[in-house]
Formats: structure tokens, sequence, C-alpha cells
């Protein structure tokens, strides 16, 4: 027995120290397969990625186990996003992935359908499905289809989107259209898609009647942030006295920036445009039912309807100027002036006034030159 037990101490040895026998290959000896042991260097940074070769194979077996939460060694980048393995994970050593961290066996981090290796070119958060925090994800707002919800957060349905105006959209700014409401405040389930009850969040007026949607979100036509009128003094059909909602004026559940009729007078929004208030009882007649600039209805208006076409007449009384475009490209936050009122002509008579004293006064001069 001590002769048997000294010869495979000595065949130990030999195994080892043999540079033969390379590490990480198996032999056979008498029936028993003999393997070193692969040998993973805690000095080497086989992939360049920044990270030691120990530290990516963490049970120094050789084997890339992703499932052990192991990134490769032999790959600078092993889930393809366009970042090295080295510049992701918690590179701040708190515990956990910040909002400006990424994990390095995952492409999309956050889960909005942005690589992100492209969220940190963009300047978006990696980890954040939200960057500017206006309700809508990246994703939506980048045009990216990514429908399935990982980690509360996805992007654009398979259908796409119905944006009028998607590149205008900035995963930056939390009003993408400057109309003055919030994109999420807009689509409001965020899915990249205008539902009947929402506004489009590229454009700012939703329904081209010339009234940008924050205006007939809110009622807030000079922009302080209030309703510049007593929405609860209105008084429509039954059931709307007063309307419950500032937001949809004629109670038909279709909301103002999205009906070409918001009172449901047969008036086109579009001919009653702006702060007009014809009868002055403090309502614009936009929403005032009992006042109609138009001078008679339009046959295929409704409410919610497509529009009517304006008459000559409705024309030349508003005019053709920028406070109402039709290409629904306008946000106004000033009142228009009010050219039906008994003081209409003021401005105009002072202005004659003025020339003719100042022509009376320059007479002399004329006669002394001349």
């Amino acid at each position: 027995m001590a002769s048997i037990a000294r010869a495979s101490f000595i065949l130990i040895l030999f195994l080892a120290w043999h540079p033969a026998l390379l590490p990480g290959t198996a032999y056979c000896f008498e029936g028993v397969i003999i393997g070193a042991k692969p040998v993973v260097s805690c000095d080497i940074d086989t992939d360049g990625d920044g990270i030691v070769d120990c530290l990516e194979d963490a049970n120094r077996n050789g084997i890339w186990e992703p499932e052990l939460g192991e990134t490769d060694s032999h790959n600078p980048d092993t889930d393809g996003d366009g970042i090295i393995d080295g510049e992701e994970g918690d590179r701040d050593g708190d515990g956990e992935l910040g909002t400006d961290e990424s994990d390095p066996l995952v492409a999309d981090t956050d889960g909005d359908g942005i690589p992100d290796g492209e969220e940190r070119r963009l300047g978006t958060m990696r980890n954040m499905c939200d960057t500017d925090g206006d309700g809508l994800s990246d994703g939506v707002e980048m045009g990216v289809i990514q429908p399935e919800v990982k980690n509360g957060c996805h992007g654009l349905m398979a259908a796409g989107t119905n944006y009028k105006n998607p590149y205008r959209m900035d995963p930056l700014n939390p009003d993408s259209d400057f109309d003055g409401l919030q994109d999420g405040e807009e689509d409001k389930n965020g899915n990249g898609w205008v539902d009947p009850d929402e506004t489009d969040p590229s454009i700012v007026d939703t329904d081209g009647d010339g009234l940008c949607d924050y205006v007939e979100t809110t009622g807030d036509f000079d922009g302080d942030g209030l309703p510049d009128f007593d929405f609860q003094s209105i008084r429509g059909e039954a059931g709307c006295i007063p309307p419950k909602d500032i937001s949809d004026l004629d109670c038909d559940g279709v909301p103002n920036a999205r009906d070409d009729d918001s009172d449901n007078d047969g008036c086109p929004d579009a001919q009653e445009g702006g702060w007009l208030d014809a009868d002055y009882n403090g309502i614009p007649d936009i929403y005032d039912k009992d006042a109609k600039l138009c001078p008679e209805p339009a046959s295929d208006s409704n409410s919610g309807g497509s529009r009517g076409a304006r008459t000559e007449e409705a024309q030349s009384a508003l005019g053709e100027g920028p406070l109402y475009p039709t290409d629904g490209g306008a946000c106004t936050l000033v009142r228009a002036v009010n050219t039906s009122g008994p003081l209409s002509g003021i401005p105009v008579f002072s202005f004659i006034i003025l020339m003719i004293a100042a022509f009376s006064t320059a007479r002399p001069f004329i006669r002394q030159t001349y």
C-alpha cells in the first residue's frame, strides 16, 4: 500500500509540473480522467473592456454563465448595446442601478425600446423609462415599436402611432409641441395613439379651429394659468347646466380641443374664433350657444363632427389674419379685439383726428419753406 501511495503522489507532482499538460485540458491515465482547473487571471483583461477576467468569470471555471450574472470575458460588450461592459453595471457602488446606469447583460435596461448605447447618445436615461417626466416613455416619443411591457415600461404598440407630426416629439422636452400641455396630458394613456378623448401632443391645435389645445382644455386665453370665464355660468342643453368640466363645455363627451363646434350651436368654432364676446356676457362666443358669429348654421357641422365650410360673410367678418389659421398651427394666448362693440371705431377716429392736427401744425412751416 505504501508503494502505491508513493507512486500516486509522484504522478500528481509530475502532472502538475509537466509543461505539456496545458491548463484546462483533460487527460486520461489508466481509466481515470485527470484535468487541470482553467486559470482565470485577475491580472488579465482578455477582451479589454476594463474588467479583469476573474471578475467577469466569478466562479473562475472558464465558462461564461450569464444566468449567474457573469459577463463574457471574451466579449467587451456582452449584451451588444453599444456600451462596453466596464462602463455598465453599478458604477457608483451603491448596490443598485441608478437612472444613468445600465445592466451589462440587458441591451435595453429600462425596457422603453431604445438600446442603452443609443440612450447615452441621445442624452436620455438608460434606466429611466420617461426621462423628461411628461408621462410618455422615451420609446414612444422616439417612435420605437416595443409593445412588450418590461419593468412597467414600453414603446409604441404594434400599430405604431397616429400622431400628425411624430418627428416633433422630444424625449427631453415635456411639451414637445409647445402648446402649454405636457405630452402625457394630451396622450393620457401614453400608448402613442391619439384616442377620441385625447389631443395630439405633436401639434398645437388638434382640431384645427384656430385655438391651441391648452386654451380649449383650460379656458385660459391669456396664459396666466387661470380660466378667463366662469364656465359654471354657461347654460347648455338639458343635462349640461352647468357643464361638469371646462374641457367639454357642451357635455357631448368630445373635448373642446377635439370638437369642431364646442358649444353645439351649429356654428363651427373656426368661425367664432378666439376671444370674441358679441353679447358682452363674459363668455367667449365659441362657448356660448346663444351667441353666433356665423350668419347661418353650417349644415355639415355637429358636435365632434367635421368642420363646416366658412361662408363668405364669415370670412369677411373674421378676416384671414394669423389668429385664424386653417392648418392647426396656431396657439394664441392673447384675447382678440372685439370688432363688433360700440367702441370699435374709436381707434380709427382718433387716428384721423391726430393726422388732421399734425397737418394743420405743419402748414405754416411749409409756407415759409416755399
